[in-house]
């Protein structure tokens, strides 16, 4: 398992070994270097990000930590490769940066979150993926899609979404599969009544998140040419995201219950995926927060109750 950041109040300790020994007595293997803890109206961050980056040697205390808790390093792509900037090989910041973490620390290479949604294209894809091979070839890199909502929101307002519209969507991310090691999509469905997620198989209703999740790991097994493939997890309340999604309001959004956690969990497990990444602990900060913390890291450690 891959956790996306850790609470602000523990980020913001920099203890990275408390981090990183936390992190692994709850069965995490990899981390995937994500601070930001608010979205709006302006996006907020810790800045614990550049102790993952460059400039880095052998000694960065990040680094030596992970080492030390054999904690797997999952590198931000599109933060390394910003603007789509690739210079020459020699000045490589992905050759850098493993010289400083070291190649048997790094887990893989995220390549662009959500490509088609954000308007980046298949051959966008294949730059940071080629770029990767040739820095070394045994890298994987991840990929992942946003899952397909009810709503269209349009100068807005909400309406539904078609067959067509779904039918395009799924058809055009089967285009970015050859530029990635690794596919997955980001499905985070708890309440329904707010995530408002339909599947590539139920496209007229917003089903159970345990179904949810399970439809878009049959998607990823029948659609990616035989590559294995991830899905990234809900752990967060989606009122930790803003004071509304898809035109509804976040106010009363639940945390997933230490239950709904472990469901999700076994039906990654009973679906094959090779990774689950959960995103979203880097926006817990608040007395509420830090218990379902709590909660997350006890389904973690004993995932079967």
């Amino acid at each position: 398992m891959v956790v996306a950041g850790v609470p602000k109040d523990f980020a913001e300790t920099k203890d990275y070994d408390a981090i990183f020994r936390e992190l692994k007595r709850a069965g995490v293997d990899g981390f995937f270097p994500l601070f930001l803890y608010e979205e709006v109206p302006v996006p907020k961050t810790t800045g614990n990000e550049l102790d993952f980056l460059l400039p880095c040697h052998s000694g960065t205390p990040a680094f030596t930590v992970m080492r030390a808790h054999n904690v797997k390093y999952l590198v931000p792509g599109e933060i390394l490769y910003a603007s789509d900037n690739f210079p020459p090989l020699l000045e490589d910041p992905l050759k850098r940066l493993i010289d400083c973490a070291g190649r048997d620390t790094i887990l893989g290479v995220t390549s662009y979150d959500e490509p088609f949604f954000r308007g980046i294209t298949p051959e966008q894809t294949e730059k940071l993926y080629r770029r990767v091979k040739e820095v070394d070839p045994t890298i994987p890199v991840f990929l992942v899609h946003a899952p397909l909502p009810a709503v269209i929101i349009e100068d807005n307002t909400s309406r539904p979404i078609t067959t067509n519209e779904a039918s395009f969507y799924f058809s055009e991310i089967r285009r970015y599969t050859k530029y990635a090691d690794i596919l997955g999509f980001d499905v985070y469905p708890i309440p329904q009544r707010i995530a408002q997620t339909v599947t590539p198989y139920r496209l007229k209703e917003t089903p159970d998140y345990r179904i949810a999740i399970a439809d878009y790991l049959r998607w990823l097994k029948e659609n990616s040419d035989g590559k294995p493939y991830f899905i990234a997890l809900q752990a967060f309340s989606y009122r930790n995201l803003g004071p509304s999604w898809l035109n509804t309001s976040t106010d009363d959004a639940p945390w997933p219950t230490k239950e709904e956690l472990r469901e999700m969990i076994q039906v990654v497990t009973i679906e094959q995926a090779s990774y689950i990444i959960w995103f979203g602990p880097s926006y817990l900060k608040t007395a509420q927060d830090k218990l379902f913390w709590q909660q997350f890291l006890e389904a973690l450690r004993n995932p079967v109750p």
